[in-house]
């Protein structure tokens, strides 16, 4: 079920006391860095400001990955011939007057909505709440990271897959209640976000590639 614990006190000038001893060193750059201060009741703002320092964390914790926007990549491609047989349709139905611009403004109307289909049903049910992809040249390994928060619930969830570079995959998931990475005044904690991620990435991929 959801959890219900508040969010923290306000911070008073230190990191929470439960945070590693490894993430002491990086204290100085959480100082020096602007607090990420948001609406806790601001579902929208929660789920962006904690995906973000989960991808930022995750990427600086995976030593020799980078991220991979391939996906990202074919899907700005397939966006853009979609729009292009739009607006090639709306242009060539304006200068070709009906009924003999009907073939091939139906042909580009097909095709715009072939596409956005695909990549709509593609997005519901093959890479929902995809996060990050990476990857690691020197080794051939792969990463990917998805997060799930559903609307109207506090339990965050990550799901951690790794990709060794003979194949075999390892997988880990961990759950927490967001209020733990939030003190009552708004701010992000971001030292326990980090720590989070980083026993989920000990889990999955140093202690099974070891």
């Amino acid at each position: 079920g959801d959890c219900l614990t508040l969010p923290m006190p306000p911070k008073k000038g230190k990191t929470v006391a439960e945070a590693p001893a490894a993430d002491a060193a990086a204290a100085p750059a959480e100082k020096a860095a602007e607090p990420i201060r948001i609406t806790l009741w601001d579902f929208a703002a929660v789920k962006n400001n904690l995906e973000d320092r989960i991808k930022e964390a995750a990427l600086k914790q995976t030593e020799g990955f980078t991220e991979d926007f391939t996906r990202t990549d074919i899907k700005l491609a397939l966006s853009t011939i979609a729009c292009l047989f739009a607006l090639f349709g709306c242009y060539y139905g304006y200068v070709v007057p009906h009924p003999d611009c009907s073939i091939v403004v139906g042909i580009c109307a097909f095709t715009y909505f072939a596409i956005v289909s695909y990549m709509t049903v593609h997005a519901m049910f093959f890479d929902p709440g995809v996060l990050l992809e990476a990857n690691n040249k020197d080794t051939g390994s792969n990463m990917s990271l998805r997060t799930i928060l559903p609307r109207f619930s506090s339990d965050l969830t990550a799901e951690l897959t790794f990709v060794d570079k003979a194949g075999k995959a390892h997988s880990g998931a961990r759950t927490w209640c967001v209020t733990e990475f939030f003190y009552a005044d708004g701010e992000m904690a971001t030292d326990r976000v980090d720590a989070a991620i980083q026993g989920l990435i000990h889990d999955t991929v140093t202690k099974k590639s070891d």
